[in-house]
């Protein structure tokens, strides 16, 4: 096993990497939703439904 010391600048609060995975797996929601996360969600990658005015959908390039 190799461990690696990151600058403290690079995780968030001062934190080492596997304190914030500790914290991560302690604080995990019960449920999960599937999602997608898109790069270079911009305005014209997104379907709008005239009617509703509401997100049908998302363009992935």
């Amino acid at each position: 096993m190799v461990s690696v010391r990151w600058p403290l600048a690079l995780v968030g609060g001062g934190q080492l990497p596997g304190s914030l995975v500790a914290e991560l797996l302690a604080t995990r929601p019960a449920g999960e939703d599937f999602v997608v996360c898109h790069g270079d969600l911009a305005t014209q990658n997104v379907l709008i439904d005239p009617e509703t005015l509401t997100a049908s959908g998302v363009l992935l390039r």
